[in-house]
């Protein structure tokens, strides 16, 4: 009997949660990656590939370039490298801008998209609220212009049914501004 290993991707695949492709999207550049190890430089992909697929089915369909900028600093006395990750997400709307930096690769990049992703959800939720239902103005404001304008037409449907004749004017002064 052979024992398999569960790994994340595996694990979601029997559960029936849909995950990225496992080829890496063309939209994917890399700068810097060539200094990097050949192990650090896939999961980097990777990890970009999956914050990439995750953005387009949730946030932003349309997204033209992922960009993602390495650089490396020699820092203390043990010569350890301090690494910079810069990530850059262009779509037709706007572009967005992350930074992280650390001594491990892998967190400074989850740092990153982790800051991107954020972001990303900033820009939707403001677009939301000022292109949404309210266009930028708040619930109550809304619903109490409503409320007025409502109760103003029964006033005025009432007047008209009893037959009075009366100019708007009176009925409805004009505000006056203070």
């Amino acid at each position: 009997m052979v024992e398999h290993i569960v790994v994340p991707r595996m694990l979601k695949k029997m559960l029936g949660i849909k995950t990225a492709p496992k080829s890496i999207s063309p939209k994917i550049k890399v700068v810097g990656a060539s200094r990097q190890k050949p192990m650090e430089g896939r999961i980097i992909k990777e990890m970009m590939n999956e914050t990439l697929y995750l953005i387009k089915k949730n946030h932003l369909t349309t997204v033209k370039s992922f960009i993602c900028q390495i650089k490396n600093y020699e820092k203390g006395e043990r010569s350890r490298f301090k690494r910079s990750i810069h990530l850059k997400l262009i779509t037709p709307a706007k572009t967005f801008n992350a930074d992280a930096d650390s001594y491990i690769l892998s967190t400074a990049m989850s740092w990153a998209l982790r800051a991107l992703e954020k972001e990303v959800l900033r820009f939707k939720e403001k677009f939301r609220e000022k292109e949404g239902r309210f266009k930028g103005k708040g619930r109550r404001a809304i619903s109490t212009k409503r409320q007025l304008t409502l109760a103003r037409l029964r006033k005025l449907n009432t007047i008209k049914a009893r037959g009075e004749r009366r100019r708007i004017g009176k009925v409805f002064p004009p505000k006056i501004k203070r």
